[in-house]
């Protein structure tokens, strides 16, 4: 038994699969072999990468996916350039024919997110009709090559909408059962530390364009708990996700609901995915970090403590009065990255005891409205 991870993106796609010999390829591939009982042998987990040469490569440095990857025409249809054609030129020549199916691994989203302006539903149209054309390289279908995606992480030269806009259509890409994705990753709590953006190597620099090596060991390892659950059909017996009945923790607590408590304090009610309790929180994440509350016509009021108070619920305190109506929770809106400036991020987020950080979706949490519905609160 074969299956495929075909790695496709920019320089972060690039750095996630080279940094320090290929250690985030290695992390990715065992940990999905583990989690489907794999032997590496017989049956294995194999990567589809290439960087981008000459009409080559499934990932490409300072390149945006609109425009450069896919372009649209006159009449408003999205269609390859000559880099979305070396992808299916690359996908084509390096697929196995032994493959069973293939995962689509996208991180595909900083230059995108630099552009305030951002159409979710143009982006999402060209999404489409590239994975129809790439999914018809592969000789698959929606069915038989699933996408998931690293949603959209902190890019240093990015905008918050630009952020928004892309997590806004990965998770409507990820509702929609018919094209077939997942969110594989969420990764607010990174470095983001890789370049030296004040000319002195003897400082480190946080929250700059790139990954680091860490940064990409953290996303590998989330999204190696996606894909497996994705494929539990292939599960051996006495395999985690086997033993799982193929529902593994893989997506993270969801916040579903944020009751008001006081002019300045919210109670949570999250939604556990198989992750257990949530794991003690560092001193960042307990001051609140990351939780912002909006409302028509009044700035976000950032909060400064977070409390989980059992496994399904974590209480918030604010910095000012919470929105009189149609407020909205966030956790990490836009640009995202749980740390102060210049501060590290690793470590920062709220997670289970998995490692999994707690979200809210892109359009936020409503406060005050009931639950969120539960039907495939997974598929995202």
């Amino acid at each position: 038994m074969e299956l495929q991870i075909l790695i496709r993106g920019q320089s972060n796609a690039i750095l996630f699969a080279e940094s320090e010999g290929y250690a985030a390829i290695g992390r990715l591939t065992s940990e999905v072999q583990r989690l489907l009982g794999f032997d590496g042998v017989a049956d294995t987990v194999e990567v589809i990468y290439d960087r981008g040469g000459d009409q080559r490569g499934t990932a490409h440095g300072g390149t945006a996916f609109l425009g450069e990857w896919m372009q649209a025409g006159l009449d408003g249809a999205w269609s390859q350039t000559p880099l979305g054609t070396g992808l299916l030129r690359s996908a084509a020549e390096l697929k196995s024919p032994a493959a069973a199916t293939t995962s689509v691994l996208w991180l595909h989203s900083e230059y995108d997110s630099s552009d305030a302006d951002l159409d979710a539903g143009q982006w999402m149209a060209a999404v489409r009709q590239d994975a129809a054309v790439l999914r018809g390289a592969l000789g698959g279908d929606a069915a038989s090559v699933p996408y998931h995606f690293v949603s959209a992480h902190p890019y240093g030269a990015g905008t918050a909408e630009g952020h928004q806009t892309i997590r806004a259509g990965m998770e409507a890409l990820a509702a929609d059962s018919a094209f077939n994705a997942r969110i594989a990753a969420r990764a607010l709590d990174i470095d983001a530390s890789l370049d030296d953006l004040d000319g002195d190597w003897r400082t480190v620099d946080y929250g700059g364009p790139h990954i680091t090596p860490d940064d990409a060991l953290l996303i590998a390892g989330r999204a190696a708990r996606t894909i497996a659950e994705d494929w539990s059909a292939y599960a051996k017996p006495g395999s985690p996700v086997f033993l799982a009945g193929g529902d593994i923790a893989d997506v993270g607590p969801r916040v579903v609901a944020a009751e008001r408590t006081g002019a300045d304090t919210l109670r949570l009610l999250v939604a556990q995915d198989q992750g257990g309790a949530f794991a003690p929180l560092d001193p960042d994440a307990a001051r609140g970090l990351g939780w912002t509350a909006s409302g028509p016509g009044s700035a976000p009021v950032a909060a400064v403590s977070a409390a989980p108070q059992g496994p399904n619920t974590i209480d918030l305190a604010f910095s000012g009065p919470l929105p009189d109506a149609g407020g909205v929770l966030h956790y990490g809106w836009g640009y995202g990255r749980l740390a102060g400036a210049g501060a590290p991020g690793r470590g920062n987020a709220i997670t289970d005891e998995s490692g999994l950080p707690v979200w809210t979706p892109a359009a936020g949490v409503a406060i005050g409205a009931p639950a969120a519905p539960t039907d495939a609160l997974w598929l995202q």
